[in-house]
């Protein structure tokens, strides 16, 4: 799926980017090359930010809480390059991706 078709199905909307790919600068003798990165800033609506869904655990007032695991790699555990693989010093050579968005956005709106 492109990044397009992913946004549409998403709802979602890139306004702005910032593109590292070909900066460089010369220092002395030698051309220093930034590392080739592209960062986008991606946004959705939000109407009420009391709805809004966060990372972290609550237990207000000393509540029970239940962490759930929903698989929204299809049984592909695709953890290459996140956080979690350099905390347990694993090696993986496939990165996280979402391939289904208007799943992940049923997810996040069931959520």
């Amino acid at each position: 799926m492109t990044l397009r078709e992913s946004l549409i199905a998403f709802g979602a909307g890139i306004d702005e980017g910032k593109d590292s790919l070909s900066m460089a600068a010369q220092c002395g003798d030698e051309v220093v090359k930034a590392p080739g990165e592209l960062s986008m800033i991606c946004y959705v609506t939000c109407p009420d930010i009391t709805k809004a869904v966060t990372p972290d655990l609550k237990c207000p007032g000393g509540a029970t809480t239940k962490l759930l695991y929903i698989d929204l790699g299809n049984g592909r555990a695709r953890l290459g390059g996140s956080c979690i693989t350099q905390v347990y010093n694993q090696i993986c050579d496939i990165s996280p991706d979402v391939e289904d968005f208007v799943m992940f956005k049923k997810a996040l709106e069931t959520t």
